[in-house]
Parts: structure tokens; sequence; C-alpha cells
């Protein structure tokens, strides 16, 4: 030993935080992963799982939307339209839109709107020739759970969508 030199101290190391540290290295990575992919996935946000298309079997109507949605956090839905008559189009929504959801924003807007009943009804008048109808909804959930919730046109062609948001 030289002259100078001191001999070094001895770290006293906790043997459960080691243990703590070398799991949570190991498993941490792994969680990481998950938390990574269910991301990409769309489980949190829009993406490959998240997008969900319904509609009538005679393709009249269709409803593109997310399966998953935030707490208080804005979604939109569109709905697509084929008018086969030559009336004014009524696109009627159940109950859970007006309960459990806050309404923001309707494109284009529709040229009559009413509730009764419990549900909301859009009235578009009719075109010549019909042409198909695109509505853009922006709502954002006001309860966390899973919403079914049902659009309905002309009181003849209904969809049932399922989002369930999480808090």
């Amino acid at each position: 030993m030289i002259k100078n030199q001191q001999p070094c101290p001895i770290v006293d190391e906790n043997e459960r935080s080691l243990r703590f540290e070398y799991r949570f290295r190991r498993y941490g990575i792994i969680v990481l992963s998950l938390i990574i992919l269910t991301a990409l996935s769309g489980l949190w946000s829009s993406g490959y799982f998240s997008e969900a298309h319904r509609e009538t079997s005679g393709g009249e109507l269709s409803v593109d939307y997310q399966r998953y949605a935030g707490l208080m956090s804005e979604t939109e839905f569109n709905i697509q339209i084929k008018p086969d008559t030559a009336s004014d189009t009524i696109i009627s929504f159940a109950a859970p839109l007006l309960t459990r959801y806050q309404i923001g924003d309707i494109r284009p807007q529709p040229d009559k709107m009413y509730s009764a009943d419990g549900k909301l009804h859009l009235v578009y008048q009719r075109s010549t020739p019909p042409s198909p109808i695109s509505v853009w909804l922006a709502v954002t959930p006001k309860t966390a759970g899973n919403i079914s919730l049902q659009a309905v046109v002309n009181d003849r062609y209904s969809v049932t969508r399922q989002q369930f948001v999480y808090p």
C-alpha cells in the first residue's frame, strides 16, 4: 500500500433495494413495451384497434367512430346516409346521446333540430337529385363506462354503436 492512500470505505448496500431494482429493470421494460404497443394500436387514442365501422345490410346508413374514448375528451363520429326518398332526412339518436355526452359541433348544421321523448332529431332538407349526406358530430363523454348509442334514419334504418369510455 502506498503511504498516502487511504482505505476505501465499505458501502453498506440494502439487499431489499437491490432486489427491487433488479426486478424493476427486468420487468419494467416489458411493462413499458406493453404501454407503447397499446398506445400504437389505438387503445388510448386513434389507431388500428380503435377505429370502427358499422353499417346497415343494404349500405343505406353507415357510422365511423372510435371504440375507445377518454372521459371529458372530445371524439368525433361520422354518419353517412344514402337517401332513397325525396323527403327530408331525419336522423334520430337515442337518449344516451343527450344524457351521457355533451354535444359540441355538428357539421353540416341541420336545417332543423329538436328533442322529443328523450331523443335528439336532426332534420336535413331533401336535395334534388337525392345526394349522399355525411354528418360529423363532435361529442364529449360525461360518464365513464360502456355506452351503446343507436342512430336511426327516417325510422327505417338503424345502426347501434358501442364505445368504451375510460376515466
